[in-house]
């Protein structure tokens, strides 16, 4: 094997994989985003530690194998933090993007059984919950892994 790239029989996960990379690149830039018309760089520790809050939030709730996390919004850093600490957690994602209609996204979690469902604009999950659905769901707005300005 080429020496600097991880066993594939020990690293067979993205969020083992994620991990590696923190740990041997923790500087390096993982991931590049632009806000506003500015680019932001995260690091692959900075990358690793908001997937591994996330993780931890998830486990609070009680989310873990055979379960879905439904994702509303962009793709985006923390569209892709979410779906990581979701398959960290042995959940399984399913992404919704924002421009859906509100009741075509609702049915759709419904659908997947979600336990949870993360969105990183207050104003998704509002709409979502207009008319009250009889689903039932927790909601959690997923601001924690917005990086700080």
């Amino acid at each position: 094997m080429t020496q600097g790239y991880p066993d594939p029989q020990v690293y067979d996960t993205t969020p083992k994989l994620l991990k590696y990379n923190a740990e041997q690149f923790p500087d390096d830039v993982a991931l590049r985003q632009k806000n506003f018309g500015i680019w932001e760089e995260f690091t692959w520790a900075e990358f690793h530690q908001r997937v591994r809050h996330l993780s931890l939030a998830m486990q609070a709730l009680e989310i873990g194998s055979n379960e879905v996390v439904a994702l509303l919004g962009d793709n985006n850093v923390d569209w892709l933090c979410a779906e990581i600490a979701a398959h960290t957690v042995g959940a399984m994602s399913m992404g919704i993007y924002r421009d859906e209609q509100a009741l075509m996204s609702a049915l759709t979690s419904h659908v997947a059984d979600a336990k949870v469902k993360t969105a990183y604009y207050a104003e998704t999950l509002a709409g979502l919950t207009r008319p009250p659905l009889p689903i039932g769901l927790p909601w959690h707005t997923c601001r924690s892994c917005a990086k700080a300005t």
